[in-house]
This record gives C-alpha cells, sequence and structure tokens, in this order.
C-alpha cells in the first residue's frame, strides 16, 4: 500500500512539473498543434487513470490481507484464553489438593498415616488454704474440684506449693484410607497424665526424686467406617468444640461434661448446617452411701448409656444439644437394685469481633443419675440406701454449667476469662462430706510468638462447699510453654 501510494505522488509531482514547466517539457514549439496538445492531455490522463487502478488494488488486496489475518488472530486470541482458563483450572485443583494432602503424613500401602501431638511443659504455684494436699494427688497437676481440701475453719493453713511437669505430653496416629468407595481410618491416641507415676507399676520406674518416669497411657483409639465410628472417643454427651483455652488440663472442670469411653457412634448430616449423631456407650454406675461420700465403682450394669445429639452450624456460630438416658445398676450381693438417670447439655460458641476471631462458649447440663459424666464424677450417680432386699438407688441431681469469653488482643496474643459451677442436689440421706456446690473463677494470657507454639499463664480461684457446711478454696498460678506438632 505504502508503494502505491509513494506512486501516486510522484506521478503527480510529475504532472504538475510537467504543467508548470518553463523549459522545453511544456513550452510546446509555437508551431505546436492543437491536436498534439490534446494528445498530450491524454497521455497524462491515461497514465493518472493507470495508477488509480494500481492504487485500487493495491487498497483491495490489503483489506483482503486483513480480512484474512482477523479470523486467525481471533482464533489465536481465544485458544490463549482457553489455555488461560485451564491453567487457572489445574491451579485450584492443585491447592484444593495440596489442601487435603496431611503436610506431615506419609503413605503405607494406600494408607495415609499422620503423627501428631504436643509436649507440653507446666509450672503450677497453688495455694490451699484448708488443708493439705498429699504428694501424687491429681489436684497437684491440675484443677480437680473433688480434692480442694476443706474444713470448718481450723484448720493450718498450708503453704503454698510448687509442681512442674510435662505429663500432658500427647501423641496421636492417625490413619485413613479408601476402600472400594468406602472411606475408613483409625485413630490411637495416649499421654502420660493418667498413670501418676511409674514407679509403683514398672520396675525402675521414676519419681520425681530422680528420673520423673511417667507410664503412657490410653486416651482414645477408635475406627472409623464412612459415617460410623467403634471404639474409644469423647462421650456423644460432650461438645469438646465449646471447651475454653486454658492452661489446665480441663479449664472450667465443675462446669463441664467430659468423659472418654467405648462406643458405637453413627452421625448423619440432615442438612448442610444439622447434624444427628446417635450413640450406645459404655455404662458406669458410681455410687456412694449415707455413711460415705468415697465413690465405688460398681461394674455391674445391664444396659449400654444411650446418647443423641443435634449438632447446628448457623451464621452466629455453633451450637449442640445432646440427651442422656441410662440405667443405673447395682448388684453386689449386699445391695441390688436399678433406676433410671437422664441428662441434658446445650452448648455453643459464638464468635464476634474483628474477623471473628474473638467468641464466647458455654455449657449448660442438668440431669439425675449423670454424676460421671460432669465435673470428673464430682457428684456420684446415685446413692445406695439399705442393705440386701430393702436397698435401693436414689439418683442424684445436677445442673452445671460455665461460660467463656477469648479476646484477641494482637494476632499473636489472646486472653480468656471463664467462669465454671456445680450445684448437687444431694439427698437427705447423704454423708456430711458430700460436696454440695463448687465454683471457679480463672483468667489467662497466651502469647504465640510463632505458628504451633503457646506461652500462657492463668490465674484461678476456686471453692468447694460440703454437704455439712465445711469449705475450702485454692488459689493458683499455672505457666505453660507447648509446642504442638
Amino acid at each position: 500500500m505504502k508503494a502505491a501510494q509513494s506512486m501516486k505522488v510522484a506521478l503527480f509531482a510529475g504532472a504538475a512539473a510537467i504543467v508548470c514547466a518553463p523549459g522545453p517539457v511544456w513550452a510546446a514549439p509555437k508551431t505546436a498543434s492543437n491536436a498534439e496538445l490534446a494528445a498530450r492531455v491524454k497521455s497524462l490522463e491515461d497514465a493518472l487513470a493507470a495508477l488509480q487502478a494500481e492504487l485500487a488494488a493495491s487498497k483491495a488486496q490489503a483489506a483482503q490481507a486483513a480480512a484474512t489475518a482477523a479470523p486467525k488472530q481471533a482464533a489465536t486470541d481465544a485458544r490463549l484464553i482457553e489455555l488461560e482458563k485451564k491453567t487457572d483450572a489445574v491451579v485450584a485443583q492443585a491447592a484444593a489438593t495440596e489442601k487435603k494432602l496431611p503436610g506431615d503424613g506419609f503413605k503405607v500401602g494406600d494408607a495415609t498415616v499422620k503423627i501428631t501431638g504436643f509436649v507440653k511443659a507446666e509450672a503450677l504455684m497453688s495455694d490451699f488454704a484448708d488443708g493439705v494436699v498429699p504428694a501424687g494427688a491429681l489436684l497437684r497437676d491440675f484443677y480437680l474440684p473433688s480434692q480442694i481440701p476443706v474444713s470448718t475453719g481450723s484448720a493450718a493453713n498450708a503453704d503454698p506449693q510448687f509442681d512442674a511437669h510435662a505429663k500432658q505430653t500427647r501423641l496421636a496416629l492417625t490413619v485413613t484410607r479408601a476402600l472400594d468407595g468406602h472411606k475408613a481410618g483409625a485413630y490411637v491416641e495416649g499421654d502420660f497424665q493418667t498413670t501418676q507415676s511409674a514407679a509403683t507399676i514398672v520396675a525402675g520406674g521414676g519419681s520425681q526424686r530422680t528420673t520423673n518416669g511417667y507410664t503412657f497411657a490410653l486416651r482414645r483409639a477408635y475406627v472409623t467406617f464412612d459415617d460410623f465410628l467403634f471404639g474409644q472417643d469423647w462421650t456423644t454427651f460432650q461438645n469438646v468444640g465449646v471447651l475454653p483455652e486454658t492452661t489446665d488440663f480441663i479449664g472450667p472442670t465443675e462446669g463441664s461434661v467430659f468423659v472418654r469411653q467405648d462406643q458405637a457412634r453413627w452421625t448423619h448430616a440432615l442438612s448442610k448446617a444439622v447434624t444427628l449423631q446417635l450413640a450406645v456407650e459404655n455404662p458406669e454406675t458410681a455410687t456412694a452411701t449415707p455413711a460415705s461420700a468415697t465413690l465405688t465403682e460398681n461394674d455391674q450394669d445391664r444396659a449400654p448409656d444411650v446418647v443423641a445429639r443435634l449438632n447446628a452450624k448457623t451464621s452466629h456460630g455453633e451450637f449442640s444439644l445432646a440427651a442422656l438416658a441410662r440405667e443405673l445398676s447395682i448388684d453386689n450381693g449386699v445391695a441390688s437394685d436399678t433406676a433410671r438417670g437422664w441428662g441434658v447439655s446445650a452448648a455453643g460458641k459464638v464468635p464476634f469481633g474483628t474477623k471473628k476471631r474473638n467468641d464466647l462458649r458455654f455449657m449448660v447440663t442438668t440431669g439425675e443419675g449423670v454424676g460421671r459424666y460432669v465435673g470428673l464424677n464430682l457428684a456420684p450417680d446415685a446413692l445406695v440406701i439399705g442393705t440386701g432386699a430393702a436397698s435401693r438407688l436414689d439418683p442424684v441431681g445436677v445442673t452445671a454449667g460455665f461460660a467463656a469469653v477469648r479476646w484477641y488482643w494482637t494476632d499473636k496474643t489472646r486472653s480468656t476469662v471463664m467462669y465454671s459451677m456445680q450445684s448437687i442436689d444431694n439427698p437427705a440421706a447423704a454423708a456430711g462430706a458430700s460436696t454440695d456446690q463448687v465454683w471457679s473463677a480463672a483468667a489467662n494470657l497466651f502469647y504465640s510468638p510463632v505458628k504451633n507454639l503457646d506461652l500462657g499463664i492463668e490465674v484461678r480461684h476456686a471453692e468447694r462447699e460440703t454437704k455439712n457446711g465445711q469449705s475450702g478454696d485454692l488459689n493458683r498460678i499455672h505457666v505453660v510453654a507447648k509446642q504442638s506438632f
């Protein structure tokens, strides 16, 4: 096209030169005739027409080339867009797959095996105002309200006691696999807290005087198949997800449902937001007598405990409602009887604040004959009254609950404030040393300088009161360092 335009310009320039030139080109001899002039003009017009025709042909050729190139360019653009979409899809799929893969898991055959847990170091300074807590007692390791010493006020105030240990260090093994289109798995978890000292069980075991050796003990062990779970896990009556962050083993112990036991559980999604859980679980009736508040495990139960729980996830938070039905039983040659026990527990976690990372957590539980399910068996399931054919089980009523608020000060610093209580409706015949009520309040501060490392300090005050009016309190400062993996 540029060549055609140059030719056109040259032709017009030549024509102008011919017309305007003073010399021989235009100044024909005076003898030139009009016919000669007409012939020259005709020749110039023919040359101009030829140039215009060439220019038009060049334009047509250029237009044709452009028309031919446009579809090719459009096809190329469409192909690029398609490739970009496929690339984005592959990247998204890879990211989703990466999220599903266990970061620290490994393959064994067709199974994925993952090791998790934490190491936890603790130091506790405890002040028991109404008596001395003996060495080896679990209250020295974590908050166990049933062991708070009580008195009428005449007991000597014991000096503060310092303890340090790493017994809550935990190890867990998870195995998952796909079998003929089904999801199957297994889980085993243990720690060193359950058994107080290996010295009395294992030859050569340690003590606080030397090596501080402690026995690894089972916490949970179960298998899963699609919606079914078989084995030892948290009772379905308990919503573990609402327990607050605390330096303690449990924290708001007296107000919490807290049991691990063998069970068969079925979980079914009723909708995207609501699930139903049904379970039959290992029974155990814990009793006391009018003569003694000491709890006795009877192990003469005839039917499993039955639990149903609804879980709901809403825009306002996560909530659960659980119901428990059980048969209490004793048949020890001295006393023989059965009774009904029941319980209801509601729990929830409500996020709020910036990014909804702060939250309110709560649990409220009430019932009769469910003492071993609440507050680490603070209350008996039933009182055994009478002997022989005249014996009977009188279920003990309990009402318990807690509330806790967690607040993030910064991305790495947060605090939880919690209050917990349990009130026990003891029968009139119950022993005077039976616990009537317990409450506690605690506040903590946690700092996580890096991921999975938590440094915390917590202050707790607790009070226990018995049926005969005796009372005692606990004041504790608890410091922990915990590395999870």
